[in-house]
């Protein structure tokens, strides 16, 4: 039986400064949140998700590979302390969940949401103390699949930077979720902060 996966690190395509306009602690291009090494880097750089065991090469136009751990541990001043969960979106859940699959990794459960007018289907994979949320339309069309955001965990939203809009309740019962303005920030990808599970 092999080892469940676990996330040590995700490589993104947004420069070290807007992470620490984001409020991170950014040692020369990397930080570390809860034992995950984040990675910034200049656009154009294809995100890339790093597991334990380790996963390696393009999956339904995911990519994965290796990250380099940082040097600091340092605690942040937006208070984040973990990562929650990695978004990848897709066209087809069943081909991108298929494709997964074939490198042994295997859903921890499925969901499927109509309220947003044509709906979303969902495959969620645990990954450690996080998650790999994959969400595509209900309506399959042949899109490839690719990481479009991060959302972390604090124990309190109140010391986060630039939002855009208010904080709100989460789709969990009993969290809030703050979206940060990722373009006041220099950000290419969503990055949202939730209260703890």
């Amino acid at each position: 039986m092999t080892d469940a996966p676990r996330l040590t690190g995700v490589a993104v395509s947004d420069p070290p400064g807007a992470w620490r306009a984001a409020g991170f602690v950014v040692d020369a291009d990397r930080f570390t949140v809860g034992g995950v090494t984040i990675v910034g880097a200049d656009a154009g750089v294809t995100p890339r998700i790093a597991l334990a065991p380790p996963v390696d090469g393009v999956v339904d136009g995911v990519a994965f590979g290796a990250v380099a751990d940082a040097v600091s541990q340092a605690s942040h001043p937006n208070r984040v302390r973990a990562v929650d969960h990695v978004a990848v979106h897709t066209g087809d859940l069943d081909r991108t969940v298929d494709a997964f699959a074939v490198h042994g990794l295997h859903p921890r459960r499925t969901a499927e949401d109509l309220r947003a007018g044509e709906g979303r289907r969902y495959a969620f994979y645990v990954v450690g103390t996080c998650v790999l949320e994959v969400v595509a339309p209900t309506v399959a069309h042949p899109g490839r699949a690719a990481v479009t955001g991060v959302a972390f965990t604090a124990d309190d939203l109140d010391h986060l930077p630039t939002l855009r809009g208010a904080v709100r309740p989460a789709v969990q019962p009993g969290r809030s979720i703050a979206v940060l303005d990722t373009e006041a920030l220099g950000l290419g990808m969503r990055v949202a902060v939730l209260t703890p599970r």
